[in-house]
């Protein structure tokens, strides 16, 4: 097996498709729509189904859903927790409800103020980063949900218009925003200060966001059936994965930093994962 090191050069290697996981149940009630996921251990993953207002917890070995828990309103976002916990966006109930995956009856609602969106976790603050389409917002919060900071206007000048998903980079203190009406990717400091946007013509509705250990990042055009490659200066080293490669409608992302794996959620109802292999 390829090992890799700490920082690995993405523009080296390629991607292809390796396995195929569930994410559909007999219990769902609808078609499943994927709209985040995350690895909470080596070997399971958590999703957010938005259709069936659930987290589900897949096993990625044995390629099974081994736990539901059930929410009252539709998820979208998902990040986790120290302490065995998660933490999943309920959109327009406008609350971050924090699980406990040891316990279904251990449960935290943090009322946010406003249809929140994107989340991650940002440990060197013990805080969550969470983001909003109405208002259009990014925001700070400690775990007891008190807003930390705000961020929505740079020099009088609305920072976002539709701020899907965010990320926390693993290079530098900084977070990576997805606008999908502006189609940008916004770099901020954790003080709210700009540090650079990145645009491109093929990047139409960007979605999903994760950072890679260079610095740099993945990001997925809806609409495009596109991932891109770009540089920690912001700048598109590739097209990471096409259509061609097998996404289709990609919703978001999750890039499994440890072991080089990238986990796609496509619109139509599945998670593919993509390993790589030298060039």
């Amino acid at each position: 097996m390829r090992k890799f090191t700490t920082v690995t050069d993405m523009s080296k290697l390629k991607f292809s498709m390796t396995e195929e996981l569930p994410v559909d149940n007999v219990a769902d009630e609808r078609e499943c729509r994927i709209t985040g996921c995350v690895v909470v251990t080596p070997t399971t993953l958590a999703v957010a189904d938005c259709n069936n207002s659930c987290v589900k917890i897949i096993d990625t070995q044995t390629l099974s859903i081994i736990d539901t828990f059930r929410l009252s309103a539709a998820p979208w976002d998902i990040t986790v927790l120290p302490n065995d916990e998660i933490a999943v966006t309920l959109q327009l109930k406008m609350f971050v409800q924090i699980i406990s995956l040891n316990s279904k009856n251990h449960e935290v609602f943090l009322k946010v103020d406003g249809d929140c969106r994107g989340i991650d976790y940002i440990h060197k603050l013990r805080a969550l980063v969470v983001s909003y389409v109405d208002p259009e917002k990014v925001e700070l919060l400690d775990l007891q949900g008190t807003v930390l900071k705000s961020f929505s206007y740079h020099n009088g000048e609305a920072m976002f218009l539709r701020p899907h998903y965010v990320c926390l980079s693993h290079a530098e203190d900084c977070v990576l925003v997805s606008d999908t009406i502006k189609n940008t990717v916004t770099k901020l400091s954790l003080h709210g200060d700009i540090l650079g946007v990145y645009a491109d013509k093929e990047m139409v509705e960007p979605e999903g966001i994760c950072s890679t250990s260079d610095g740099g990042f993945l990001v997925s055009s809806y609409s495009k059936s596109l991932i891109q490659l770009v540089s920690k200066n912001l700048e598109r080293v590739s097209h990471f994965l096409t259509e061609v490669d097998g996404i289709e409608g990609v919703q978001t992302m999750y890039f499994d930093l440890k072991n080089c794996k990238l986990y796609v959620a496509l619109y139509k109802n599945n998670i593919r994962v993509f390993s790589p292999c030298i060039k």
